[in-house]
């Protein structure tokens, strides 16, 4: 774009200076021409002009364009974040729950087992105080028995 201004600006003085001190109708057509060739410069100054005014709305455009690519890619990305925490937060709830769950059935079990114990403990405390209850019925009978025999001796 430089080029084509620097250009259209030296064709201007080139066909200006082209006008030197000729004759009248040479000078007519040299001014033709330079008039000419100044509106070619204008046109070329203002298509440069206008492909500026293209270049730098299209670089606006680019910006923006990449800008709002990069705020959907950062709300994308923030809301996979907010799923993989969401998803987290439900694992380790499940976990907590599964693992209270088995530590419920194990206090259960334990609880159980020492109620069987208790219970099987207090059957053989009471066949052993039957039995022993018998063994002293015994021998308080056989030393009744000796008694009477020594009486009757």
């Amino acid at each position: 774009m430089n080029i084509k201004l620097t250009t259209a600006a030296a064709v201007a003085v080139l066909a200006l200076a082209a006008c030197g001190n000729q004759n009248d109708a040479t000078a007519e057509q040299e001014r033709s021409e330079a008039a000419a060739a100044a509106d070619s410069a204008s046109a070329a100054i203002s298509d440069a002009a206008h492909e500026t005014g293209h270049a730098i709305e299209e670089g606006a455009d680019a910006a923006a364009a990449s800008t709002s690519a990069a705020v959907h890619d950062a709300e994308a990305a923030a809301a996979e974040a907010a799923r993989k925490a969401d998803e987290a937060a439900k694992d380790a709830a499940q976990r907590t729950d599964t693992a209270a769950s088995e530590a419920g059935e194990k206090i259960d079990a334990a609880a159980t087992e020492a109620g069987e114990k208790i219970d099987a403990a207090a059957r053989d405390a009471a066949a052993a105080t039957g039995r022993a209850t018998q063994r002293a019925g015994e021998a308080i009978e056989k030393a009744g028995e000796r008694v009477e025999e020594k009486a009757d001796n």
